[in-house]
């Protein structure tokens, strides 16, 4: 696991907390990470530039968001993570199969 990086804006730190709470109830939190904007930068990586939070993922939540299986159909992961970002006035995309991007609404 990694830290959690400082994130200045309370409404994106309460989205964070809120998927990540939802991705954890259902056993998806695995090989993720955190990266504010600047430690995006840092890394080089071709998308995600603007997005106020990036995500990457491997692993179960990988997996659900881009393919589902039994225990979390096609899209069903993909949907209920896009509902709580919207209810904080964000949105996302998936930038590598791998990353996440969150950006305002």
């Amino acid at each position: 696991m990694y830290p959690t990086p400082d994130i200045p804006s309370s409404a994106v730190e309460a989205m964070r907390q809120e998927l990540e709470d939802y991705w954890r109830a259902q056993d998806l939190w695995f090989d993720t990470r955190w990266y504010t904007p600047q430690e995006w930068a840092e890394r080089g990586e071709e998308y995600g530039h603007k997005a106020v939070l990036n995500l990457t993922c491997e692993g179960p939540l990988n997996h659900a968001l881009n393919y589902g299986w039994e225990e979390h159909p096609p899209f069903h992961t993909q949907t209920r993570s896009q509902e709580i970002a919207e209810a904080h006035g964000y949105w996302f995309e998936l930038g590598y199969a791998w990353s996440v991007h969150f950006y305002p609404r």
